[in-house]
């Protein structure tokens, strides 16, 4: 009797665990726009679906790297990600070159309109020979 109650409370220990880590590492797949300057100057945002090969998890693993935080929305422009998180930080991140992993950036206070974000002229800088 005593070893299936100690059995017991090991397996529902075990699976609280699992859901804990999931919650923290864990992140649901997110909206993804692509920014792109018009002729006119002015910025158009062209959403991405989810079938289009986004690398969420990769992408999310450079975040986790320095912050635990839950991303709602990406926005792709001249090479770099810019993650809008839950908490109100943007955390950029480039993707890797021929298949490396995606790289941290920096990461910015903001907890506005993703596109009236002020930073995206940043992504200019962003350059391997910079």
């Amino acid at each position: 009797m005593k070893v299936s109650r100690l059995l017991v409370i090991l397996v529902v220990v075990g699976m609280l665990s699992v859901a804990l880590h999931w919650c923290l590492k864990g992140n649901a797949p997110y909206a993804v726009e692509v920014r792109r300057m018009g002729p006119d100057g002015v910025a158009v945002y062209e959403r991405k679906t989810p079938e289009r090969g986004w690398p969420f998890s990769a992408n999310i693993a450079a975040i986790r790297r320095h912050s635990l935080a839950r991303i709602d929305q990406a926005v792709y422009f001249n090479g770099a990600v810019f993650n809008f998180s839950q908490s109100g930080v943007v955390y950029a991140t480039r993707p890797g070159e021929m298949g490396a992993p995606f790289e941290f950036l920096r990461g910015w206070n903001w907890s506005g309109d993703p596109h009236q974000f002020p930073c995206y002229d940043y992504a200019d800088s962003l350059s391997k020979n910079g």
